[in-house]
């Protein structure tokens, strides 16, 4: 036990003091792109030393920082209705249609991109390379098999996060081009972990699903998409990572994004087609797999004797604002409060939002109305977010950081006429 904890205190010293050295260098030089040599091609002995793992957990990794930015960043859109959405509709004295009119409008997490300052967009950039630190301070096959899904998890959904901020605003992940070579996102060596360059798809094929053999995993992978699994408001950890992919899974498998029934087609969500090393082909896998998770609408889609086919993948951006930012004419103001449980809805004045976002929030506090009519509630926790401050405190310069919750929970604190849903959704959770 004793050993235990001076490893933990050890890491955890060595960490903080490189971290804050290595960060300020290494943002003052950081390019938007990476330069073409990191897109060095590995071979199979380059993913063998990720193979290995302990029994014994030898380490403690803290994703509290982590945490604390996802938890101002996502948006929870809660469970899915299974109603589906044709559009929001046009923006009153508007002929443009903006962002959110896909057939699922009203599901899955979104992040706030467009409110996103150059030090959010540093932060994520932070948070990878903490990530990528930490590989290289520990002893990486010292990790728990757990401990090792949850790292991958964790730099593989951050570094989406980072790259899509550095880019917005973009409506389509994927069409998102790295560096000289345009390299697409997910092709790029983006990541360093334990010495060896990674892409995002080696992470997902090369490593996770080759040493993780069962299929919850591909719940976990946050690829900047509506139509994909959500990102989560928290960080993937040891000891609750299988729970967490099991909430991901029935969340995705129990929407309109997983499973759909459309005339007389039964659609399933193309990344069962992306992921068909877990079910070769095999359609009776995929049905077995998917009653894993599903509640009795999909049951009941899946027991009637309809062959599977893949939908159209829904891959515009997961964002509030579609992926589009706000001009002086499309501002309206609004203010966003982040949940840990339940949906974030506009509580009164603050940050400005363009009001297809502003109508979508609308769109999601009704559509919490209908869940509390049927008895599915949500507790509203606002959350500070804190700065680097603390790491950095150390050295003469300091990197403050504004987030879009604390301001937006500031300004909601001067707003006391728009404020009284606030405090009465506060006050329902204390109650």
């Amino acid at each position: 036990m004793e050993n235990f904890r001076s490893a933990n205190l050890r890491i955890a010293l060595i960490f903080i003091l490189t971290t804050a050295v290595f960060l300020l260098s290494a943002t003052r030089t950081m390019s938007q792109e990476l330069p073409s040599n990191r897109q060095m091609v590995n071979d199979d002995s380059s993913f063998k030393k990720f193979s290995q793992s302990s029994e014994q957990i030898t380490y403690q990794i803290d994703y509290s920082e982590l945490d604390s930015f996802l938890n101002s960043i996502v948006v929870n859109f809660g469970p899915s209705e299974r109603q589906v959405s044709y559009g929001l509709g046009k923006i009153t004295g508007s002929r443009a249609r903006y962002g959110h009119y896909g057939k699922t409008a009203l599901e899955g997490n979104r992040i706030l991109f467009s409110l996103f300052t150059k030090q959010n967009e540093q932060r994520a950039t932070y948070l990878r390379m903490y990530m990528e630190t930490l590989s290289e301070l520990i002893e990486f096959d010292k990790l728990t098999k757990d401990q090792q899904l949850a790292f991958w998890l964790n730099i593989y959904n951050i570094t989406v996060i980072e790259q899509i901020a550095k880019k917005y605003p973009v409506q389509y992940p994927k069409r998102i081009k790295i560096g000289d070579d345009n390299v697409p996102m997910f092709d790029a060596k983006l990541v360093r972990v334990d010495g060896v360059l990674l892409s995002l798809n080696e992470i997902q094929q090369k490593i996770v699903y080759t040493n993780w053999k069962n299929s919850k995993v591909i719940y976990g992978f946050f690829g900047g998409a509506a139509g994909g699994p959500n990102i989560r408001a928290f960080s993937y950890t040891q000891d609750q990572v299988w729970k967490q992919l099991d909430s991901n899974a029935k969340e995705f498998v129990n929407s309109l994004r997983g499973v759909r029934k459309e005339g007389n087609r039964l659609l399933v969500s193309a990344i069962y087609e992306n992921s068909n090393s877990y079910f070769n082909d095999d359609t009776n896998g995929l049905r077995k797999h998917l009653r894993q998770f599903a509640e009795p609408p999909v049951l009941n889609l899946l027991s009637q004797n309809i062959p599977l086919e893949t939908a159209k993948f829904y891959g515009r951006i997961a964002d509030l604002s579609g992926g589009q930012s706000a001009t002086a004419t499309m501002m309206s103001v609004v203010s966003v409060g982040i949940t840990q449980d339940g949906p974030v809805l506009p509580l009164g004045t603050g940050r400005t939002l363009p009001p297809h976002a502003r109508q979508l929030m609308f769109a999601l506090k009704n559509k919490y109305r209908r869940l509390e009519r049927k008895g599915i509630t949500s507790v509203i926790t606002i959350i500070d977010q804190p700065t680097l401050n603390e790491i950095l405190e150390s050295t003469e310069e300091q990197a403050p950081e504004i987030n879009a919750t604390e301001q937006l929970e500031n300004n909601n604190q001067s707003d006391t006429s728009n404020g009284s849903e606030t405090i009465n959704q506060q006050q329902k959770a204390e109650e």
